[in-house]
């Protein structure tokens, strides 16, 4: 990725304030990041066919029957490497183990104080932008060394 590339993050939660909280505070400390929201599974789909996201985050429970169709939809497209984090608003370990079976790359239990909730957000985000950016300078040193033993 290029210095100047914006860094887009999906995030996903039927809780208008959190999803305020939480851009704000995901944007705050890096200006090449830019957190697009939704409320709504329907909306996020179109969102995804139109953009590229470095990371997608979004909660369990959204209203729908199966909360966990985007993971399983991401998982099955060619998104599949895109980093995902599940929320969840309560502790409920079948749920956690389903989500990380379908690829989830970590799952978040949001707590009470949403500010504090938004700060550990924010910290798992740099964290899996970080991890990406070192798996594709891998991938690119991977490519670069098998050329240069094929020639």
């Amino acid at each position: 990725m290029m210095i100047n590339d914006i860094e887009k993050i999906m995030l996903i939660d039927r809780d208008k304030d959190f999803l305020t909280q939480a851009k704000k505070t995901i944007e705050s400390e890096n200006e090449d990041v830019e957190v697009l929201t939704t409320t709504s599974i329907e909306k996020s789909i179109v969102e995804l066919e139109e953009h590229n996201f470095q990371v997608i985050i979004s909660s369990y429970d959204i209203g729908k029957e199966d909360d966990l169709e985007l993971l399983r939809e991401v998982r099955k497209e060619k998104l599949s490497n895109i980093p995902f984090i599940l929320l969840i608003d309560r502790g409920c370990d079948k749920v956690m183990l389903k989500a990380l079976k379908l690829g989830a790359n970590r799952v978040f239990l949001k707590r009470e104080n949403e500010v504090l909730s938004c700060q550990i957000l924010r910290e798992i985000v740099k964290q899996e932008l970080l991890n990406q950016k070192m798996r594709k300078e891998i991938e690119h040193h991977r490519n670069k060394e098998f050329l240069r033993l094929r020639s």
